[in-house]
């Protein structure tokens, strides 16, 4: 809706989360940015607040299990990202006749997990997933690591990632193996939504 950026400035706040919390984006002419910055900060001193950047937003974003540019690269579809609900059964959308291919609703498609690293071993994006014991072979790729981060809430390395039949091997343990920095890193198969699954952070 419509607001008062300060100073008779006008703006639009949107109550928008990226990173799970509540949270509002203000929007206003490029040139009032910094003084409205200014007053946010001031206005916001007594209660501690302090400015966070992109770093510090996609570690929360990973912790809450949601899909940005690394997990929205082609090759994904909603379903694989657990967003399946939200295409309609009823009515027609751009995409609808390719997200209904047989090969593209397969229930064992690689899906969206959560992966918490057991031990202090090091998580690659990029990095494939196999079955513990498996052999390192194209045949035995089950799927990739998408984004990873140190979890300050959690006190341990994880990641999201997309895992053949993922959904239904949470708890399994599987191997991330990264050739390149040769690495070999065993994970737990968790949830994707790290922290606050209930989404009420979200509702404030």
């Amino acid at each position: 809706g419509g607001g008062d950026a300060g100073a008779g400035v006008g703006g639009r706040a949107f109550r928008i989360s990226f990173a799970g919390e509540l949270a509002y984006e203000l929007a206003v002419p490029a040139r009032f940015g910094g003084a409205l910055m200014e007053r946010l900060m001031a206005a916001g001193e007594v209660l501690g607040v302090v400015p966070y950047g992109t770093e510090a937003l996609g570690v929360l974003r990973i912790e809450k299990g949601h899909a940005a540019g690394a997990e929205l690269d082609g090759r994904t579809t909603a379903g694989d990202r657990g967003l399946g609900r939200m295409l309609s059964k009823k009515k027609d959308f751009c995409g609808r006749v390719l997200a209904h291919r047989e090969g593209l609703v397969d229930e064992t498609r690689p899906a969206l997990v959560g992966l918490r690293v057991v031990g202090d071993g090091k998580l690659s994006a990029g990095a494939h997933l196999f079955a513990s014991g498996a052999a390192r072979t194209v045949e035995g790729d089950q799927g990739w690591v998408s984004s990873v981060a140190w979890s300050p809430a959690l006190g341990a390395m994880i990641g999201l990632g997309f895992l053949a039949d993922g959904r239904a091997r949470l708890g399994e343990r599987v191997m991330a193996s990264d050739p390149i920095r040769g690495r070999e890193t065993a994970c737990e198969v968790v949830s994707a939504h790290f922290v606050d699954p209930q989404g009420e952070r979200l509702r404030g």
